[in-house]
């Protein structure tokens, strides 16, 4: 399964049955693919498309279904052994702040696009230079 596809399934389960539209929005991805997307877990029954919701003919809804769930789960007891075997050279302080300093990094980042300023930055990657 590849990430994008991990990310739909952890969206709908977060969130709960949602629109096209607004799966879409959550996730970042253009306003044309969701729908296309996550065609190989649909395949697979992970997740499920309504045709209409019955509060907007208009809208389609997609929910997990129940082998969604459980392949969710799997792979996130996958996820949790590699986090652990990546972080057992740390103490159980120094993985506290490392995820305190995680936690701030994307706060930070996730308030919106950096500031102008950062094309002007020497240390800047390259993309941020839009270079």
């Amino acid at each position: 399964m590849r990430k994008h596809h991990f990310t739909v399934l952890l969206a709908l389960d977060e969130h709960g049955p949602s629109s096209q539209v607004t799966l879409g929005r959550r996730l970042c991805i253009e306003s044309q693919r969701p729908a296309r997307r996550p065609r190989r877990p649909r395949a697979r029954g992970l997740y499920r498309a309504r045709v209409r919701d019955e509060q907007d003919r208009r809208r389609n809804v997609v929910e997990l279904t129940g082998a969604g769930a459980r392949t969710l789960e799997r792979l996130e007891a996958r996820l949790e052994a590699a986090q652990k075997a990546l972080l057992a050279p740390l103490s159980a302080g120094e993985r506290r702040e490392l995820c305190r300093s995680l936690t701030r990094l994307a706060d930070h980042h996730a308030a919106g696009p950096p500031h102008p300023d950062v094309r002007d930055t020497p240390g800047a990657p390259a993309a941020a230079r839009g270079r």
